[in-house]
């Protein structure tokens, strides 16, 4: 074999095994690009408040956030209603809704909690929690997300 074809042979095999390299490694990112762009709960928390209020505004009734939130359970909209909690919403420093293990100093917000696993985002598991005053009308909504 010429010097010139095993060169050009040399060239080939490098290029096929940087190419391979390149799309094996590309493929995770570019699956995390699209899964990112395609999850409405991967929106930073303060825009899914927003939705939510224009859902379900302050000064909203308890029996109304709930059939609010059965029906966007059931078009599969969001994951599910899990309790109505007899106890105020308690959120961080920040104003984000704990969720089951509250390890940090916290504030309570309302007498009265509707929890609302809203579904999962990237790497994240995002839920609801509706702060309700003494006649059970909406005061408050926060937001929180856990790893799954």
């Amino acid at each position: 074999m010429k010097k010139t074809a095993k060169n050009t042979v040399i060239i080939c095999v490098v290029s096929s095994i940087l190419l391979t390299a390149l799309v094996i490694f590309s493929l995770p990112i570019a699956c995390t690009a699209c899964w990112h762009s395609i999850s409405p709960l991967d929106r930073p928390t303060n825009e899914i408040k927003r939705e939510l209020l224009e859902i379900t505004p302050i000064g909203t009734k308890l029996d109304d956030v709930i059939s609010t939130v059965e029906s966007k359970v059931e078009q599969e909209e969001w994951e599910s209603l899990t309790e109505i909690i007899p106890k105020g919403c308690e959120i961080n420093e920040k104003g984000d809704a704990y969720g089951y293990s509250v390890s940090n100093p916290y504030s309570v917000v309302g007498v009265k909690t509707l929890n609302v696993h809203l579904g999962y985002g990237f790497m994240t598991y995002v839920y609801a929690k509706y702060a309700f005053d003494e006649n059970d009308v909406l005061i408050d909504i926060f937001i929180g997300a856990d790893l799954p």
